[in-house]
């Protein structure tokens, strides 16, 4: 009896840790608009691309109350920023803390226009587009 104990406790143990983590997860907050930045010109000319990181705060009424900047790129972080301030989720009963990334990403010159759209990646991650530029020569 001892013996059938002991073995269902040991196999219990690995699991609860498991379950209570996944009991202890923030529950998402459903994005009802998605706000995409411009393209900095000053990165696009610098040839800049990359991830940003911003965690906003979305309040009780779905409206982001507060963004951010956690990681990337200083020349992309503004833009990132101000997009994140625009981001429309669905209301809560509590404020709720979401990381928003933001995917800056140069295409090819010949890149076709719906290349060039942004793309909405749920749950919160928006992708944003620019054709490499033409260098410029100044005589």
């Amino acid at each position: 009896m001892k013996r059938w104990f002991v073995c269902l406790v040991s196999m219990a143990l690995p699991i609860t840790p498991l379950a209570f983590a996944q009991s202890a997860t923030v529950p998402r907050v459903a994005v009802k608009s998605a706000v995409a930045p411009l393209y900095p010109p000053i990165a696009a000319t610098a040839n800049t691309s990359g991830d940003v990181k911003i965690t906003v705060t979305v309040d009780r009424s779905g409206s982001v109350a507060k963004a951010n900047f956690v990681s990337g790129n200083p020349l992309l972080h503004k833009a990132a920023i101000e997009a994140a301030k625009r981001w429309k989720f669905e209301g809560t009963q509590h404020e709720a803390e979401v990381q928003l990334i933001f995917s800056f990403r140069m295409t090819p010159k010949n890149a076709s226009p719906e290349e060039m759209t942004p793309v909405f990646i749920p749950p919160y991650r928006i992708e944003i587009r620019t054709k490499v530029p033409e260098p410029t020569v100044n005589y």
